[in-house]
């Protein structure tokens, strides 16, 4: 139920409640009527405290509270996820509104910290309130992120800031860590409760005891691990001399080298030569802390701040359930590898993603050549493993065959042409019995069309695989992928190009393959274009053949712009009659008949109002509507579209997402009819 149909349905309850006081009582007047009905609808109200001075909360059973606790700690851990924050609102507040809550929040810190302070029977290192620490430095590296972005005229709002660190600083806590705050019994509870203290976000500035701690109060429930080794936006390289780029690339070389000899067992007959280099324990290291030649190691982990990390959570490795690792230099992803590879079985790893954010571009060789090394991690096994990401991340593809082939979700992204898995590994890895999503970013597997062919491979039949994503790859590889992956249950697709021209993979995208009568898009249900360059009688074609699309999803700038303007000059000229669900009254053909849902990004709210209302008149309804929050969006539009669809929301695209996307947004009105003979002939 969205807000209008609630206040709808308030109203009325209230109209019915009235009518009923009145007629019993005709003496009473209105205004006592509504006071008595407004008592009754808030007796119940969660937001009014209870009469009385007993606290029903204080009745609950201790099994209670504890399911209570871990509620707040999965909606605080979805609230991260999605990256919600409540900064856009703290403009609305007066000064007068922040004098009080800053009143009232010095009052509630006080009582927590008193509260907690009795807590002497915690022997362990780390204490709760150590916390706050942790929280100081994230706010302090999120200010400083900030303030790299102004000019120096700004210094004269440094006070303010400070302020508001530490007015945000309770909110910075963990939730597991403040109910523990509020009394004896709370913390008891909180503290054997193993769920809450499962996950561990590790980056720079969170105290390693605190980690020990939550480990230790996890006892032996499976741990989500998430580690942060990326630089922050303002930690960048790119105004440094190469020379001085060269010296702390060597310094960073010595001191993952002496990170490995501390950490790898060398007697692993299984260890595969180091840095190419069958003599790398030899090579000469540190003889004394490595220099600082940048401020970067103020905001993320150094390598052996890394490897510390690493020696708390490796022996653990039997209880993990998620593991998730960004870096921003592969000598980090390196060191991690390689103490994978000496692992025992992970018998709990649900999840593994491995992200290497680089910005150069792939190639056919693997840079910096002396990291090029595969590894193998747990020893190939991982029984339970279903969810795996490597982003410019490369393992040995044969030897970990034995955690790979059972997987439902693979996402394999940024790979050089010599570490991708070979087409015969690949097919094993994709044809997991489980496997529903499989997303190809600038990878998949080695080699060209023309070489598998010539060693007689087969086409690889997906029949499990319900969602494909294709990024970035050059328009013949992307092809090749197509005629050599046989998906004939897919349901969601998912294609990001640019740059080259993409008309003949999208004309083979509308070809019936391997044997059936309709084409890989008859049986989408859900299309997502972020980008693919292509004809404009090959994009019309495209939409003809979604008869059965439920949902779709466009970056309406570039090319993306066609598909716009083919769906609402096919909708505008529709008849409004619900018998033309699939032809418009000038002939043409109404696309995407079953549509239901869209998500857009480039297109302003008058424009999509106009949309839904052309769909609405063509009997053919749209009822859920997601625009990019950046697109123009007047009041009224957004009103109307909340009125006029169930579901109406905005969400704030990813950067990936908005490279071609600019300030400009496209205007439906200037697109004129053209011709049928203006449109070139797309015979097959």
């Amino acid at each position: 139920m969205n807000s209008h149909d609630f206040d709808k349905q308030l109203t009325s309850d209230i109209r019915s409640k009235l009518a009923v006081i009145l007629k019993e009582e005709p003496g009473l007047s209105p205004e006592l009527a509504m006071a008595r009905i407004t008592k009754e609808m808030l007796k119940s109200n969660p937001f009014v405290p209870p009469e009385g001075d007993q606290c029903p909360i204080n009745t609950l059973p201790d099994e209670l509270l504890a399911y209570l606790f871990e509620t707040g700690v999965q909606m605080e851990a979805e609230a991260m996820q999605f990256g919600e924050d409540d900064d856009e609102f703290e403009e609305d507040f007066s000064d007068e509104d922040e004098d009080e809550e800053k009143e009232g929040k010095e009052k509630e810190v006080i009582q927590m910290e008193v509260v907690d302070i009795d807590s002497a029977e915690d022997d362990e290192e780390w204490s709760d309130v150590d916390g706050e620490q942790d929280a100081r430095w994230r706010r302090k590296r999120k200010g400083r992120a900030k303030s790299e972005a102004k000019d120096n005229d700004d210094e004269n709002n440094d006070d303010s800031e400070v302020e508001e660190e530490e007015e945000e600083l309770e909110s910075e806590l963990p939730f597991q860590v403040l109910v523990s705050h509020v009394c004896r019994r709370w913390r008891s509870v909180a503290i054997e409760t193993p769920a809450l203290w499962t996950l561990l976000n590790f980056e720079k500035g969170t105290l390693l005891d605190k980690h020990k701690a939550y480990i230790q109060r996890a006892k032996n429930v499976p741990l989500d691990i998430n580690i942060d080794c990326t630089k922050a936006d303002f930690d960048t390289d790119e105004d440094e001399d190469p020379e001085t780029l060269e010296t702390e690339g060597e310094s960073k070389d010595k001191e993952l080298l002496d990170c490995l000899r501390r950490s790898i067992d060398r007697s692993d007959s299984s260890l595969p030569n180091l840095f190419e280099d069958p003599n790398w324990h030899t090579r000469p290291g540190h003889d004394e802390p490595p220099p600082k030649f940048t401020e970067l190691e103020d905001h993320y982990y150094t390598i052996t701040e890394f490897s510390e990390v690493l020696d708390v959570i490796i022996p653990r490795v039997r209880q993990w359930k998620a593991l998730s690792v960004g870096v921003s230099d592969y000598r980090w992803m390196y060191l991690l590898l390689a103490r994978l590879h000496q692992c025992p079985s992970a018998e709990t790893l649900d999840i593994l993603e491995l992200y290497h954010y680089d910005d150069n571009d792939s190639g056919e060789t693997f840079q910096p050549r002396h990291l090029v090394t595969c590894f193998t991690p747990f020893h190939g096994q991982a029984p339970l493993l279903r969810h795996c990401t490597f982003w410019g991340v490369h393992l040995d593809w044969e030897a970990s065959l034995g955690f790979l082939k059972n997987v439902e979700d693979i996402d394999l992204a940024y790979h050089t042409e010599e570490v991708r898995p070979s087409y015969q590994t690949f097919e094993v890895i994709v044809k997991s019995p489980n496997l529903q999503t499989l997303i190809l970013s600038l990878s998949g597997p080695s080699g060209t069309e023309e070489d598998w062919r010539d060693a007689g491979l087969q086409p690889i039949h997906l029949s499990s695989l319900e969602g494909l994503t294709l990024r970035y790859h050059t328009p013949q590889y992307a092809r090749s992928l197509l005629r050599f992956i046989d998906t004939p249950n897919l349901r969601s697709l998912h294609l990001d190009f640019d740059e080259e021209d993409y008309t003949e993979f999208a004309r083979d995208l509308c070809k019936a393959q391997f044997g059936r009568s309709k084409s890989l898009l008859a049986g989408l249900e859900n299309f997502k274009v972020s980008g693919l360059p292509c004809s404009r009688a090959t994009v019309e074609k495209m939409l003809d053949q979604l008869a059965g699309l439920k949902s779709l999803n466009l970056n309406c700038q570039g090319e993306g712009e066609l598909f716009c303007e083919a769906l609402l000059k096919s909708t505008t000229g529709s008849s409004s009659s619900a018998s033309a669900s699939s032809s418009s009254a000038s002939g043409k053909k109404l696309y995407c008949p079953a549509l239901e849902a869209v998500t857009t990004a480039g297109i302003t709210g008058k424009q999509m109002r106009e949309f839904v209302e052309a769909r609405k008149k063509a009997g053919v309804p749209l009822k859920k509507v997601m625009m990019s929050e950046r697109d123009e969006i007047d009041i009224s539009s957004e009103k109307w579209l909340k009125q006029n669809v169930k579901e109406f929301d905005l969400f704030d695209p990813s950067d990936s997402e908005l490279e071609e996307y600019g300030d400009e947004l496209i205007e439906f009105s200037d697109f004129e009819e053209e011709d049928e003979d203006d449109i070139e002939d797309d015979i097959d």
